[in-house]
């Protein structure tokens, strides 16, 4: 019965804003993710290679700012049709993704494993 009338209590003290209690706030899971709009189709590998270098820095860098490493890398590219066509209703998405052994944080290895991925693996349509 005691606990009965601590409980009460307790709502009514809750219920009158007497109590104070620390608000716990809730931080969703950390998505790292790059992502650019190109003005123009790309068709070879190489200029790709320069922009995905680009974005992996940039995602090492703030991986590397939460002490994080990466064991699984995705990479989806939009392809169109058409060299001129770029009308984004007219496209469709290759992705590739590399599962690593061990977990890493190495941007030029990131991009050395998605260059050879793609050589082997060609996106069959500019990007």
């Amino acid at each position: 019965m005691g606990e009965r009338r601590d409980s009460r209590n307790s709502s009514a003290k809750f219920g009158a804003g007497r109590v104070f209690r620390n608000l716990q706030l809730f931080e969703s899971a950390p998505v790292f993710e790059e992502d650019i709009e190109l003005e123009y189709p790309i068709v070879l590998l190489e200029p790709l290679a320069f922009l995905l270098n680009r974005m992996l820095e940039q995602v090492c860098a703030r991986l590397a700012a939460r002490a994080l490493a990466v064991q699984e890398l995705c990479l989806k590219l939009e392809l169109v049709e058409k060299f001129e066509d770029c009308d984004p209703e007219r496209t469709s998405t290759f992705t590739r993704t590399l599962r690593l052994p061990v977990p890493m944080l190495d941007a030029k290895v990131f991009l050395k494993l998605l260059q050879l991925d793609l050589q082997s693996h060609p996106p069959g349509a500019p990007i």
